[in-house]
């Protein structure tokens, strides 16, 4: 009961296309790029017309959404190579590029094992751990047609959602948190991180709840599904590491959500210090003892996720090169999961 089955993640990172001169990275508008049908199917602009969005299928194996994204972005890039009308362009992908700020929103679904929160998506409610809200926009349930056993098992997972003892939009956002918010502002450059998305890297409150039909799954019939968006994250999209790093460690966390949950909880993040200028390092030592926490408890940790924290050595030697002004995404390197 109340068990927390991952089904997918997926991703939605954001890039620009650009001209290096000088170390300055001069924007050109992702609309008049992406044209021709050869782009749209990969990429998109979500009504913004200087970034570009890849929209790669979702999938249980991190490896698998590694490979599509390497794919859009090797077609990207080889269309960029044909055209004329912008030599030398290129694909970029830092937290901010002029005024432009690049996110890379993580998406996950998964199934939650509990009777009261499947009758209230049944009644299209949610408990985001305060109250309760509307999936979508039909009307309010009429609750005078509910049975006593249905009143008592969504009072039930009301409860328990209030205490944050269940998976809901907050603990959601939290467990993700206790992991990607310090490693968000470790390893991304401190200023342009800052410029985005705040000093911290965000909010609570930047979890969004997103609508998709729940699949066909005969054992996960009388179980809730939820699909939510956690939009924290700058872009990871300048070198595939980075991306296995960010997708890996939010499969070490809904693996193992239970786990996480009451450390996420009693985690308390540092004051801001406005006398202080980055301060990477104090995160990474934040990261690293939080990380350690979690791996004490003898987590779940599947095949495709095994070279975290390889990845993530290689994360820390790399981020300077990676994000020193001018450095477009490496696409090389992308290419070779292919």
């Amino acid at each position: 009961m109340n068990e927390v089955r991952l089904y997918r993640i997926g991703s939605d990172p954001e890039f620009v296309f650009g001209q290096t001169k000088e170390f300055v990275t001069m924007v050109v508008p992702a609309s008049d790029v992406v044209g021709g049908r050869e782009l749209t199917a990969f990429i998109g602009t979500d009504g913004h017309p200087s970034t570009a969005e890849l929209r790669p299928p979702p999938a249980h194996n991190i490896r698998r959404h590694l490979m599509d994204i390497g794919a859009a972005l090797d077609m990207v890039d080889l269309v960029l190579k044909r055209q004329v009308k912008y030599p030398g362009l290129n694909m970029y992908a830092h937290p901010v590029i002029g005024s432009d700020p690049l996110g890379g929103h993580i998406h996950v679904s998964v199934f939650l094992n509990n009777l009261g929160a499947w009758c209230a998506q049944q009644a299209n409610l949610m408990h985001n751990g305060s109250d309760f809200t509307f999936l979508d926009g039909r009307d309010a349930p009429n609750t005078a047609d509910w049975s006593d056993r249905m009143r008592e098992v969504i009072t039930s997972y009301s409860q328990l959602a209030a205490r944050r003892e269940i998976f809901t939009s907050y603990t959601f956002g939290q467990v993700m948190s206790y992991l990607l918010r310090p490693f968000e502002n470790w390893i991304q450059p401190w200023f342009s991180r800052a410029q985005r998305n705040g000093s911290y890297g965000g909010s609570d409150l930047d979890v969004r709840h997103t609508s998709s039909s729940k699949p066909k799954a005969p054992l996960f019939s009388e179980w809730a599904y939820y699909h939510f968006e956690y939009r924290i994250p700058s872009t990871w999209l300048t070198h595939p590491l980075l991306a296995y790093a960010y997708l890996s460690l939010t499969k070490l966390l809904m693996l193992n959500f239970t786990k996480v949950l009451p450390l996420a909880l009693q985690a308390k993040l540092p004051p801001p210090n406005p006398n202080r200028g980055s301060y990477n390092d104090e995160w990474q030592a934040i990261f690293v003892t939080r990380l350690r926490a979690l791996l004490a408890l003898n987590p779940i940790i599947t095949n495709d996720i095994k070279q975290l924290e390889t990845a993530i050595q290689t994360c820390s030697e790399q981020r300077e090169m990676w994000f020193t002004p001018g450095t477009p995404i490496q696409v090389d390197a992308w290419r070779k999961l292919l």
